[in-house]
């Protein structure tokens, strides 16, 4: 397979993301009507009998495989499920480690596939994995060896984006790497404004600063003491001014999901620039963030739905 050939598929395949009769169709749901109005617009095979999740999975899942079957890089594409692989890494080696309970949630559009990856964490059976993800596994259990939970959960996170970091400097692809430093930036900066709501001190973000993105740990420092309109001065006009906006318009007690969902708007906007570059990844890339965020927006319906709250 080549880009051409990937990104022809992509681009076929764009109309059955959900448009807005779809959405306006899934607002109109109740909770009780909810899975059949998925049903009706086709979303993620959905049956009677299953859970909105479930559906959700699925229609992820099956996105993954197709993107498996026409990637001209797997080890490239597979990057993009790093966040799946970061909450199953983080259910399983609680387990491991704190006894916590067996869970069955594992995300399955992960990047490292089950049973394989439970093998390996429960049982420190390696063999369905390649060396580079054995590798990985190894040295987050060597690292979180002596860590309370909360520790554990923020050296995965790095750990990760660390893997991808490395994996990018064997491809030197801008538009990958663009994506993963605004991953990382946007991480952060919602975890300092996350951290000063609860309280917490500024030497605390240290622990779980990921690395990799245009804002230094030394900015970010200041970021996390400042008011928002000298945050904003000192983010700077990286991203074209549109953080240092975002940061500007949020204060103490606006709801930080306003911010996060700002960002995930930006990083799309980010994609934007390559999503039509048919010898490139940026496409795929672009597709990817959007269904996403259409997983995303179908969640925050139904949570609408079943909390009986009227549309917007």
């Amino acid at each position: 397979m080549d880009y051409p050939y990937a990104n022809g598929v992509i681009k076929a395949i764009e109309s059955r993301l959900l448009d807005r009769s779809k959405w306006s169709k899934l607002a109109k749901a109740d909770k009780s009507g909810f899975a059949k109005a998925l049903a009706d617009i086709g979303y993620g095979r959905m049956t009677a009998n299953d859970s909105l999740e479930a559906a959700v999975d699925r229609e992820m899942a099956d996105f993954h495989a197709m993107l498996d079957e026409i990637t001209p890089d797997r080890k490239l594409t597979d990057l993009f499920f790093l966040m799946e692989d970061a909450l199953n890494l983080k259910l399983l080696f609680k387990r491991k480690k704190f006894h916590a309970p067996t869970f069955t949630d594992a995300q399955v559009d992960g990047s490292i596939r089950f049973p394989g990856l439970e093998k390996a964490i429960r049982d420190d059976d390696f063999s369905e994995l390649d060396l580079r993800t054995a590798a990985l596994l190894k040295r987050i259990d060597a690292k979180t060896e002596d860590v309370d939970a909360g520790r554990l959960s923020a050296l995965i996170d790095q750990e990760l984006f660390a893997f991808a970091f490395k994996s990018l400097g064997r491809f030197a692809n801008e538009t990958m790497k663009t994506y993963f430093q605004a991953k990382a930036d946007f991480a952060n900066l919602i975890a300092i404004f996350r951290m000063r709501k609860l309280g917490w001190k500024p030497d605390m973000f240290h622990a779980i600063y990921i690395p990799g993105g245009k804002y230094p740990l030394a900015v970010l420092d200041g970021v996390f003491t400042a008011t928002t309109a000298e945050a904003a001065r000192l983010l700077g006009s990286e991203y074209s001014d549109k953080v240092s906006r975002i940061v500007h318009d949020q204060t103490e007690k606006r709801s930080l999901a306003v911010m996060e969902t700002a960002l995930a708007d930006l990083l799309l906007d980010l994609m934007d620039a390559y999503k039509n570059d048919a010898f490139s990844i940026g496409p795929i890339v672009y597709y990817h963030l959007e269904k996403t965020r259409e997983a995303d927006t179908v969640r925050s319906l139904y949570a609408r739905a079943a909390s009986d709250r009227p549309a917007v």
